[in-house]
């Protein structure tokens, strides 16, 4: 069965998929006063374990209803919940509802978002949609990239390029009005064939207690070939080595055609600090201390209708990694967006 499902996904490869491509921190810029759609992705996946072990199925990955528009020339809005993701105690809102936020834009220059949002963290794989990820390390996986906050936005007059400033709920609290921040400075840049999606963030983990991030995004185009490096580096003030915790992804893609895109991918998340005795004292609960992961894999996409949002997607991937069991994925699926409303 094993062989017989990395065959069949290797010959998917090879005779027959450019992504939805939604980014995630770029704020609405469309004409219509209210677009609502549904998002949904569904895989079937089969892991197979280094001990023999399999499972396989299908599986609802996401479910998402979005509304967004415009008020007026200055208002817009953006709300999109999670359907798949069951609802809690909120801390703000609830954490199965992403965006909930108003943004105001005196001029072209110029954007304040208010709300719940994404954290301003730099690298192009933060940047994408959840259901536009099909590969990823133990950063992604464990993160929690949507709290509530303010973000000023600042826009070059030929859009090329943009710096935010963002102050938030700290993405580590672990509970509301308990007076820990985050801070944020991002730029995304635009030089043609090179694009970036550069932070520096400063998290609270307690009042006066901060984790600090670098993160620099680097996508090169050329041609049909586009290249996506990330680098993350996260270290505490008065830390012993300053490069012991972080994450690199690299992701390569090749458009066969304007339906077809094959693709590689690589994440690596390290932390060679040691484990304190008290685990409530563990800074980085996304790359815990003792990690060492890599992440590999191939797939490829397929658009069989091209629109302007693209709203069929067929894709395929066989993804392994080093963690303890080791095991092999492989993913075979598709996504589609059902537009209910979208009126100028």
């Amino acid at each position: 069965m094993k062989k017989i499902s990395i065959l069949l996904i290797i010959s998917i490869i090879f005779c027959s998929f450019n992504l939805y491509a939604q980014p995630e921190k770029h704020h609405y810029k469309g004409d219509s006063k209210i677009y609502m759609y549904l998002d949904t992705r569904l895989d079937g996946r089969a892991f197979y374990y280094d001990n023999q072990d399999t499972e396989a199925g299908f599986i609802g990955r996401y479910f998402m209803f979005n509304i967004q528009g415009k008020i007026d020339e200055h208002f817009s809005y953006k709300f999109r919940e999670r359907l798949t993701v069951p609802s809690v105690e909120p801390l703000e809102f609830s954490n199965n509802i992403d965006f909930a936020y108003l943004q105001y834009s005196p001029n072209k220059n110029l954007d304040f978002i208010f709300g719940k949002q994404m954290v301003n963290i730099g690298g192009f794989e933060w940047d994408k949609a959840p259901q536009d990820v099909f590969i990823y390390g133990k950063l992604w996986g464990n993160s929690t990239p949507f709290k509530n906050g303010i973000t000023a936005r600042y826009n070059t007059n030929n859009q090329k390029h943009s710096l935010l400033a963002q102050v938030i709920n700290s993405p580590f609290a672990t509970k509301a009005y308990n007076n820990t921040f985050g801070y944020s400075i991002l730029w995304y840049g635009n030089m043609n064939w090179f694009h970036t999606i550069y932070s520096i963030n400063a998290f609270e983990l307690s009042k006066g207690d901060f984790i600090y991030y670098i993160a620099l995004g680097n996508k090169i185009n050329y041609q049909k070939f586009t290249a996506e490096i990330d680098y993350m580096n996260r270290f505490l003030s008065g830390q012993k080595n300053y490069f012991d915790d972080y994450s690199l992804m690299l992701k390569l893609c090749y458009s066969i055609s304007d339906k077809w895109t094959i693709f590689t991918k690589g994440d690596y998340d390290r932390n060679d600090e040691d484990m304190p005795v008290d685990t409530s004292m563990i800074y980085d609960h996304a790359v815990i201390p003792g990690v060492n992961s890599t992440t590999l894999g191939i797939g490829i996409t397929f658009f069989p209708i091209l629109n302007q949002h693209k709203k069929l997607r067929f894709h395929a991937f066989w993804a392994t990694n080093n963690v303890n069991p080791k095991k092999q994925e492989v993913n075979i699926g598709l996504t589609w967006r059902i537009t209910a409303i979208n009126r100028n």
